[in-house]
């Protein structure tokens, strides 16, 4: 019978958490998608200007 009841305590508190993370990550991913779009992140991409004048400008010595 004690067997019974700690394991029921035990599946309800792992459920408990695992909806506790589910929900985290559910507003973590809505929370990157509105910082970073919803594409692929690539690091190469991240810090390169958008156009090539924007290169050009980037280039030139003050």
């Amino acid at each position: 019978m004690f067997y019974n009841k700690a394991k029921a305590i035990i599946v309800k508190r792992s459920g408990i958490v695992f909806k506790f993370i589910k929900n985290w990550l559910d507003r973590l991913a809505k929370e990157n998608e509105k910082s970073f779009g919803s594409g692929r992140l690539d690091c190469c991409d991240l810090n390169k200007p958008k156009n090539t004048q924007d290169v050009n400008n980037a280039n030139k010595k003050p």
